[in-house]
């Protein structure tokens, strides 16, 4: 049996294959391709279109920023107002709901759907952040390995649609922002697309009647988090935090379809490690599912984090009532026998379906999360200069387990959520810890300022003991850690 590749061996794809950037195979003499045979569905040949001079290889980076700055200079200075035109037509967004991942959850159809002609701006960047490439050469920050891509950039493309131009906006605006640290000044281009989309992040947020809403600004909130970080903003924090209360009745509805937990778990993850150390109450729980997933940020630390969240709920409560534990109260026995027994589970084709350095850094990460979470509850029980031996056993372990990771990182994926085991490592070894942090500076998304609140707080909680404080680090937080802490 012979088998050939694109329609009938002639190298194009079927309407079906092409949308959804599948192989095209036939195999024999059949009109269908395999996928539409299986599928039961009618195959189409797509009408290739003629082609164009063939592209100058570029760099990811250099790409992104191309296309977009080509698109502002076609549009001269962006008018949102004409830019991000809203469709009241139920007909177009009808025509415009081609996801069958909402249609099978029976997902209502969402009110941000934007109207069917783009801009410029949002076909080029939409054209970037489609392409393997494109999408690597900005999200590689946020995830443990290139392996992730597929189900991240499927996730991501689906909720793009739901509002292309907005997201076009921010990922313009954040983009330029990431590949341009080095230049202190702000475009007016930048911050007029960066305002637009935190105006509408507000406004949709503030009236979301459907899954479909949650999802962009579930999404969106992510975008505009990064790029607040980068400038830097004092306020960065409080958009994680509003995004999850705007959308924390549709979690549930939006946890039952794994295919999106690359959108929805991320921000959880970050709300609720800002909140370990704030000893705050996270706003939602990720669930403790009986199912085994691997994360692009939490990777098979999920269920862990579901303790974390009773970790930061009992923290809490402690902290406001001003009660310091001890022997015959002890309030964190029970969550840490839950922490300490964890064992991390992971599906069997682990070692195969991730390369040998992503699946190190997976199973690392969920030791060192493990470690870092048993290393707090040690510190919410005794302050610095007390019991100081156990804990230096497990800050030793985290640093050893980092800088084995430093060493083989190369210019890969950074999305190790590795800046909360380091913390509090930090903390107790503030010299080995202070060399690992140094070597992951160059591989974080911010190169500057940002990237040092680590060493910063160590020091300030350094000086205030020098000074006589003689409480638990945790409550110097609120006055030391400045800045948004992306874990």
């Amino acid at each position: 049996m012979s088998t050939a590749t694109g329609a009938a061996g002639q190298g194009a794809a079927c309407e079906r294959c092409h949308k959804y950037k599948e192989k095209c195979t036939y195999t024999g003499l059949e009109k269908s391709c395999v996928r539409c045979l299986k599928l039961k569905r009618e195959c189409v040949l797509r009408v290739k279109k003629r082609m164009g001079r063939p592209p100058v290889a570029k760099s990811a980076s250099s790409t992104i920023l191309d296309v977009g700055t080509r698109s502002m200079e076609a549009a001269n200075t962006p008018d949102t107002n004409t830019m991000i035109t809203v469709s009241q037509a139920t007909s177009s967004r009808k025509s415009n709901w081609r996801h069958a991942a909402f249609e099978s959850q029976g997902f209502p159809l969402p009110r941000s759907l934007f109207a069917i002609q783009q801009s410029p701006l949002s076909q080029n960047i939409k054209h970037v952040i489609g392409s393997v490439d494109g999408f690597q050469g900005f999200h590689r920050f946020f995830m443990l390995g290139e392996t992730f891509t597929s189900l991240y950039q499927s996730a991501t493309l689906v909720i793009y649609d739901l509002a292309p131009q907005i997201f076009s906006n921010a990922y313009y605006a954040t983009m330029s922002a990431l590949f341009d640290q080095n230049n202190p000044g702000l475009r007016d281009n930048e911050l007029t697309l960066a305002a637009s989309c935190l105006r509408y992040l507000v406004k949709l947020s503030s009236s979301i009647n459907c899954v479909g809403d949650a999802a962009v600004v579930i999404m969106l909130g992510q975008i505009m988090l990064v790029y607040n970080s980068l400038i830097p903003n004092p306020y960065t924090r409080t958009i994680t935090k509003s995004t999850l209360l705007a959308t924390k009745e549709w979690y549930p509805q939006l946890l039952k379809e794994p295919s999106f937990d690359s959108i929805t778990l991320a921000p959880v993850f970050v709300d609720t490690v800002d909140c370990l150390f704030r000893r705050e109450v996270p706003v939602v729980q990720i669930p403790n599912r009986n199912m085994c997933t691997v994360d692009r940020l939490l990777g098979i630390s999920a269920p862990l984090f579901s303790y974390i969240y009773d970790l930061c709920v009992v923290s809490h409560e402690y902290k406001v009532k001003g009660i310091t534990p001890c022997v015959e109260q002890d309030p964190y026995m029970d969550v840490e026998e839950r922490i300490s027994s964890w064992v991390p589970e992971w599906p069997p084709d682990l070692f195969t379906t991730f390369s040998p350095l992503e699946a190190t850094k997976i199973v690392a990460q969920a030791q060192n999360f493990r470690l870092g979470a048993l290393l707090l509850i040690h510190r919410l029980r005794y302050p610095l200069g007390v019991e100081d031996d156990a804990a230096g056993v497990m800050a030793d372990e985290i640093i050893l387990l980092l800088s084995r990771l430093a060493k083989h990182q190369g210019d890969c994926a950074t999305g190790l959520g590795l800046d909360f085991p380091l913390l509090v490592a930090m903390i107790e070894k503030p010299g080995p810890g202070s060399e690992v942090d140094e070597a992951f500076v160059p591989l974080r998304y911010r190169q500057h300022g940002e990237s040092r609140q680590l060493s910063e707080f160590v020091k300030f909680v350094t000086d205030a003991r020098r000074a006589g404080y003689s409480g638990l680090w945790l409550d110097l937080v609120h006055d030391g850690l400045h800045g948004v802490f992306i874990p």
